[in-house]
């Protein structure tokens, strides 16, 4: 049986927390409705939202790595908090949310980078800052809050973003640039 170790204790806590912040700041908006919640983590709801999640129990039950009944160009806020390090292609699951969400609207994502394996099974990914300008190629990226691992410089234990979808390239902000030992 594997165990955790104070450092995942210290790095879980830290996560938790920087989740919880920017989850609370951006509910604080009232960001547009309709509003879904994909894979509501700990059954954790953002206000007025349907949810969606390959268990059953929620408001729309699907795989957002596939075409799901969800309407095209219908939900305002579509949030996604620790999903996608979960999703088997996760371009095919931002083509998914940004076919459902209106051009405007508002998408919040977060995903661990610098953190153990962890559940629910399969975690597949781990996204640094130009993967996910790349995933969010269609979007304008609002926010980049980024939670660095003590002493490890260049290794984000997490990230939480919120973007705006849009007609934008991304791809063009991604930068080639030396890093310095």
């Amino acid at each position: 049986m594997v165990t955790t170790g104070s450092v995942d204790d210290r790095f879980y806590g830290m996560a938790r927390k920087h989740i919880s912040d920017f989850r609370a700041k951006w509910q604080a908006k009232n960001l547009a409705r309709p509003r879904l919640e994909i894979g509501p983590e700990h059954d954790a709801v953002w206000p007025e939202a349907e949810t969606l999640d390959i268990k059953p129990g929620c408001t729309h039950q699907g795989d957002i790595t596939q075409r799901t009944e969800l309407k095209t160009g219908y939900y305002g806020t579509v949030i996604a908090m620790e999903v996608l390090e979960h999703c088997i292609d996760p371009f095919a699951a931002m083509d998914e949310i940004d076919r459902i969400m209106l051009v405007g609207g508002t998408l919040i994502v977060s995903s661990p980078f610098n953190f153990r394996i962890h559940g629910p099974v399969p975690d597949c990914w781990r996204f640094t800052q130009n993967g996910w300008r790349l995933l969010l190629r269609n979007f304008h990226i609002v926010e980049f809050d980024v939670l660095d691992t003590p002493g490890r410089p260049l290794m984000p234990l997490h990230f939480n973003i919120a973007a705006r979808k849009g007609k934008f390239t991304a791809m063009r902000d991604v930068k080639f640039e030396p890093i310095n030992k």
